[in-house]
């Protein structure tokens, strides 16, 4: 029998395999392929005899779930695109300059290959600016090009790349991609355990990293004869301190338990007093710290004279051969100090694109340096904080307060928008800024700034080139006027999500009765007042803002729990609560709820008393939900928990239903909360003027207050 032909004979019958709950394609497909193959029964090599198999690997490649999708697909949505080594998002990554860190990326590609290592974990730290992503940038993609690359996951905070709840998913995901044979078994787990990917980090890390590829270990399997890198870089920017510390915890365990297990780990941040005494209790993991010594001072050196000759022959019309002056570079030499990042950010200032005039731009900045230097720099960074407000005393008074707004969106995404906003153009939109403003306020910025030209501006974020930029804006300290505080910041966003909140209040009519029906946040293909909105562009732009406006408007309140903030006061008086879903955000308006009994206890805009003919109405509703029961209070046990500081909880035992009212006049709700006690179930009614309860839903409530309160 020809080769070719037993070939797709046994491809035929390897389908046999497969349970009928697995949808499968064979090699030769794409992961985004429609499957075509109905299931089939358990049925091996059926009616299949005389030949003989040896020496040989059958693969078998499960890539699609029961539900029709593949593995890729089913992790995807759990990821963090923007935190891979390759990520447009990060585009230039920094790299290495040709020529630098030379030791330092010898070591770690010589840590690779040792025999019988003790080490499978490595921790390289440094202060802010001196190369450590550079490094990993630079580490990760000579591991690409060794087929050695597990996966990456670059941390940033200013940039939204810290969600711990993100770093797992990535990995598995970019395994999958990097190795056949592991992406075979996810697809399997996932497939067994569809909610896996909601439960707690420690357990995805067992059961999607650990056990996967010790079954590969163990099966002998040739992918992971040797070591994958997976590399953390800014673990110090990841959300939370605990946070950063499981990670460390669970890798070591890791290099503990499994010798030779078949992933090494690079972890780079800066030295931080808690990461510092984490890793000082790991005799597995190596330590390399980034040191500003001669070597860097020599490679800085190099690095400035590489970066003004590639200046000098951009420029041929506006520079001299000898440019720039020897006099001058050595100001920024000696600021710079061995330190990457300000010389860094000394060039992007330089270099600036927008202003092409580098001349001009380094008279401008060494002269500046020069006059700092006579009142005494104490060390790089501060040189650094020197850049950062030269560059930001550049903006023009009457642009600075817009691109104080763009900044303070940047500077407070798991914060403000959580999920940022997908664009350039789309935070211009939510802003409500004309295109021309939106760059004329960020044309000083591309120094330390990504900013995408407009063409591009609907697929690229803004973003931070790097962390220390924020860092400078958050302490008033070293910003000055230029500080960004949080509590400016949270009136900034707040205000800006109500805006667009009335923007989405409408109101419909129920029947044909003549009552009001219910008024509730809209969805509109198209939002009005969109500034920079094509039309083949304003249906994705509409839906990415009011996706942003449904989760955040009232959660925003809760990072602005410590601010007290009159004007937003007065915005919320004028604020229509009854568009908030009953199914949606009940639990939400506990943050409102919250901010305002701590920060104004005796204002009327949340109480617990009737005011107006519209409360009363409400009371009835109360009557008709509960039928009539007498157990029903204003708000008291409530009142008291939300008063306390975020964090506190109810009291175990403390049973009730309570009521209070939030909003003014017509524009109010009455929020009911039938707590059962013990540890029961909680339920939110959500009561609405104009529409009362319906049959159906006071039946539900009845039906699950039988159940819950009597077990109470």
């Amino acid at each position: 029998m020809p080769i070719d032909t037993f070939l797709d004979n046994l491809t035929s019958h390897i389908r046999d395999f497969i349970p009928a709950s697995i949808t499968n394609y064979f090699s030769g497909g794409t992961p985004d392929a429609k499957n075509t193959l109905a299931p089939v029964k358990y049925a091996p090599f059926n009616r299949s005899h005389d030949f003989v198999i040896q020496n040989s690997t059958i693969a078998e490649r499960i890539e699609y779930i029961s539900s029709g999708k593949t593995v890729l697909d089913l992790l995807h949505p759990h990821t963090n695109p923007d935190a891979a080594m390759d990520s447009s998002a990060r585009d230039p990554p920094p790299r290495c300059h040709p020529g630098t860190r030379i030791n330092i990326n010898e070591k770690l590609i010589g840590w690779l290959d040792i025999l019988g290592r003790d080490q499978d974990m490595q921790w390289l730290y440094g202060p802010a600016g001196t190369g450590k992503s550079a490094i990993a940038q630079t580490f990760a993609e000579a591991c690409f090009e060794m087929v050695r690359l597990g996966g990456t996951f670059f941390f940033s905070r200013p940039n939204g790349r810290d969600k711990p709840e993100t770093v797992v998913p990535s990995l598995v995901y970019q395994l999958c991609i990097n190795c056949e044979a592991y992406k075979t078994i996810i697809a399997s787990v996932l497939a067994n355990d569809p909610q896996l990917l909601q439960k707690a980090i420690s357990v995805q890390f067992k059961r999607l990293i650990i056990e996967p590829l010790s079954k590969l270990q163990a099966d002998g399997h040739p992918s992971v004869r040797q070591p994958f890198i997976i590399l953390l870089d800014g673990l110090d920017e990841c959300a939370g301190a605990q946070s950063q510390c499981q990670f460390i915890k669970l890798i070591s365990e890791t290099v503990r338990l499994k010798r030779d297990f078949p992933i090494l780990w690079l972890l780079c941040s800066r030295p931080e007093p808690h990461l510092k005494h984490t890793f000082s209790r790991i005799p597995e993991c190596g330590h390399e710290e980034l040191l500003l010594d001669r070597e860097s001072h020599e490679d800085v050196t190099r690095f400035l004279r590489d970066k003004f000759a590639e200046i000098r022959d951009e420029n041929p019309y506006t520079t001299t051969p000898d440019w720039p002056p020897e006099a001058q570079f050595d100001v920024i030499l000696r600021v710079s100090s061995g330190h990457f990042q300000v010389a860094t950010v000394a060039v992007n200032y330089v270099n600036d694109a927008i202003i092409q005039d580098p001349v001009k731009q380094l008279n401008t900045l060494v002269t500046f340096l020069e006059g700092a230097e006579k009142i005494g720099i104490d060390n790089p960074l501060a040189a650094l904080d020197l850049i950062y407000t030269r560059i930001l005393s550049e903006i023009p008074d009457r642009i600075l307060p817009i691109t104080r707004q763009i900044l303070a969106l940047l500077l407070f995404p798991s914060r403000s928008v959580g999920e940022r906003l997908r664009s350039a153009q789309t935070l211009c939109n939510f802003l409500r800024l004309e295109k021309n403003m939106f760059y004329s306020a960020l044309s000083r910025l591309h120094s330390v700034v990504r900013v995408p030209a407009p063409e591009d501006a609907y697929e690229k974020r803004l973003s931070f080139y790097h962390a220390s930029f924020g860092d400078y804006l958050r302490d008033p300290i070293r910003s000055g006027k230029f500080a960004l505080k949080d509590d400016w910041a949270f009136e900034v966003v707040a205000k800006t999500y109500l805006d667009w909140y009335q923007v989405l209040t409408v109101s419909s009519d129920s029947d044909n009765s003549g009552i009001t029906g219910e008024r509730r946040l809209s969805k509109p293909a198209f939002l009005p007042g969109l500034t920079w909105s094509p039309a083949h562009l304003t249906k994705s732009i509409s839906s990415d803002i009011i996706k942003q406006v449904h989760k955040k408007a009232l959660t925003t309140f809760k990072w602005g729990l410590k601010y007290k903030n009159d004007k937003l006061l007065v915005r919320l008086r004028d604020i229509d609560f009854q568009p908030i879903p009953q199914t949606e955000e009940p639990e939400k308006l506990g943050y409102l709820v919250r901010w305002i009994l701590n920060h104004y206890p005796s204002d009327d805009i949340v109480r617990a008393e009737p005011s107006n003919d519209v409360d009363f109405q409400l009371l009835e509703y109360i009557k008709l939900l509960t039928k009539h029961a007498l157990d029903v209070e204003k708000a008291n046990i409530l009142f008291q928990f939300l008063s306390q500081e975020e964090g506190s909880t109810l009291p175990e035992f403390s049973r009730f239903k309570e009521f209070f009212f939030v909003g003014c006049g017509q524009r109010a709700i009455l929020s009911f909360i039938t707590d059962c006690g013990l540890q029961k179930p909680q339920r939110i009614e959500l009561l609405k003027a104009g529409n009362p309860p319906s049959e159906e839903q006071i039946s539900e409530y009845q039906a699950w207050l039988d159940k819950n309160w009597a077990e109470s």
